[in-house]
């Protein structure tokens, strides 16, 4: 189950990362924004992804042996405790036809229904530990001018655990490679797994942004959006090219707050490609 590869990948890897960064500027909506006013975070359909390979899937099927076939999906069928057994039988039949007289169709119809899945799931972005990570700033913080918000990964997975939310929320680490993924449905736990890891790689002109997303398998229940506590907000920090009204903004909304994050600013290190930055007072 998808609750118990949670439990288990996050032990493993996830946990591990002690703060995600959300890397963010102020679009004309202020949308953006709302992710420190409101403390809302959107999840894009794969539609909205700027990969258009994110979420594709493909399955080792073409060499699997006819019988091979046959007895997986009679047993996975018969697994179903909501059919009847007349249902069961039905499908059985449809299907072995359909195996043995047009497995290329089969194989078709099971990649378009993986990825009829992925196409309702939402997906909410994060950089690994990286506040200062100089290619995020300029692709996603409109050149340095907009803001990243740090949020406690510890606090986050806690919060998910307690209000019973692991059936909705995923938290998972992307995998970058230069293949691409082949699922094989004869995997213990095929469906569970294959979507999970579906969910997960990307090509590896991706790995600078050093993502760890939340999938949301219901985005039904959220509203393709989720307000998290204050407290999981722990860092604010101000591009360097921020304009003084758009920085004034962030620190009067940050006064209304119950839970008052550290207000940091990026600023160029000296002689140094890289960032540092200071702490505001506000």
């Amino acid at each position: 189950m998808i609750s118990e590869l949670f439990g288990r990948l996050y032990e493993e890897e996830v946990k591990k990362i002690k703060m995600l960064y959300k890397y963010r500027y102020f679009d004309s909506d202020n949308l953006h924004l709302r992710s420190i006013l409101l403390n809302e975070f959107y999840f894009a359909t794969r539609n909205e992804l700027n990969d258009p390979n994110d979420l594709s899937a493909n399955f080792e099927l073409e060499k699997a042996p006819i019988f091979q076939l046959l007895e997986y999906n009679n047993n996975l069928i018969n697994n179903y405790s909501d059919l009847s057994q007349e249902e069961k039988q039905n499908y059985i039949r449809i299907l072995t036809e359909e195996i043995i007289l047009e497995t290329p169709n089969y194989i078709k119809k099971l990649r378009y229904s993986m990825e009829t899945v992925a196409a309702k799931v939402g997906i909410c972005s994060f950089t690994a530990e990286h506040w200062d990570n100089i290619p995020m700033w300029a692709h996603y913080s409109q050149n340095h001018s907009g803001f990243c918000i740090g949020i406690n990964n510890t606090k986050l997975y806690n919060y998910i655990l307690e209000n019973g939310l692991t059936k909705q929320l995923t938290p998972l680490i992307v995998i970058y490679t230069d293949e691409f993924p082949i699922f094989n449905q004869f995997d213990k736990d095929f469906f569970n797994i294959a979507r999970f890891n579906q969910y997960r790689y990307k090509h590896s002109a991706w790995k600078y942004e050093n993502e760890v997303r939340l999938s949301n398998n219901d985005t039904e229940i959220f509203n393709k959006t989720i307000i998290i506590p204050d407290d999981l907000i722990e860092e604010i920090i101000l591009g360097y090219k921020i304009s003084d009204p758009n920085k004034s903004i962030i620190i009067e909304a940050l006064k209304l707050k119950t839970h008052k994050p550290k207000l940091y600013q990026i600023v160029p290190k000296e002689n140094d490609f890289k960032f540092d930055r200071i702490l505001i007072d506000y």
